[in-house]
Order: C-alpha cells, then structure tokens, then sequence
C-alpha cells in the first residue's frame, strides 16, 4: 500500500455483518500501512454539501465590519467570527509565530446554552451559545442541519473504526452500540 486508500463506509449502515466484517479489515490494513484514509459513501447530501459552501462563500464575502460584530466576547472559544492575523495556532504549542492568516466562522452544537458546563471551568469556554449571523437567510437552518449530519457521520465512523478493531467480524456489545 503505498497510496492513502479510498475506503467506501456505506456497508456501515447495511446491517450486513459480513460486509462490516470485510470493512473493518480494510480499516485495520489502511490504518496499520498507511495511517489515514479517505472516506466514500459517507452518505451527506451533496445538495447539502453544496449549500454548506454556497452560504459559507455568500458569508466571508460580507463587508469586514458586518463581520466584525460576530466576534465572541472574551472566554469564548470557537465561536462566532474570528477574523484574519488575530490567532495563531502555534501559540497553543508555545511558540511565538506571526498570526494566521485563516479566517474561521464557527459554531458548536445548536442547542447549547452554555450553562450545562458552567461548572467545568476549562471546559466552559469551548461550550457557550453559539453566535449566529443574520446574513446570509437560512445559514443557521443549514449548517444546523449540516451539524447534524456530521454527528451522524462521526457515530458511523467510530462503528467502522470499531470494526477495524474486531477483526473477526462478529458482534460485540460494545462495538454494536458505537
């Protein structure tokens, strides 16, 4: 194997124990040669996918200051907007870089207050309400939907990671659950 695999998940959603089985395999020889994979058949919609980057690039072509007023209040992480040169990665690691030039939009889990971890101070941060723009009409309807889409498809991915992990192919509890 001297290329990253292409690896179709679909057989995840099957039911089908000899399909997820033969998948599982596949994982385990893609993880253990290579390291990484790419996935197919993950099962998002590509209309979806498509209005995800449409309102996104519909978004970031805002003017700078209708932006500007997105920005999370100080002890907010990854939330609202965060323009360009004003984080910078390798700071998390200690070391002194100039600032990143990415600009990010982002958002957490749609029904968080905020409140459920108030009382985890480090983890307090990370879990706030997010900061919804008003423009572009229906991003928070989509990328909502889109969230939803991507918890579903992590679920999957732990499944097919777990098949990896039981390479005889037959049900265990815990890797049925995941």
């Amino acid at each position: 194997m001297s290329a990253v695999p292409v690896v179709d998940i679909s057989p995840i959603r099957s039911g089908d124990e000899a399909a997820i089985a033969t998948l599982g395999r596949t994982i385990d020889e893609a993880c253990r040669k290579i390291g990484f994979l790419v996935i197919r058949g993950h099962g998002v919609p590509t209309d979806l996918i498509a209005e995800v980057r449409r309102l996104s690039w519909e978004f970031f072509a805002l003017p700078e200051a209708e932006k500007e007023r997105l920005r999370p209040p100080k002890g907010t992480m990854l939330r609202g907007y965060t323009p360009p040169e004003t984080n910078t990665l390798a700071r998390s690691r200690g070391v002194e870089t100039p600032p990143d030039f990415r600009t990010l939009l982002s958002f957490g889990r749609p029904e968080v207050t905020g409140s459920e971890y108030a009382q985890y101070e480090n983890a307090a941060p990370f879990y706030k309400p997010n900061i919804w723009p008003a423009k572009p009409d229906g991003l928070k309807i989509v990328f909502t939907a889109y969230f939803r889409e991507m918890e579903r498809l992590s679920g999957e991915i732990m499944r097919c990671f777990a098949a990896g992990l039981n390479p005889s192919g037959t049900s265990s509890s815990s890797s049925a659950q995941l």
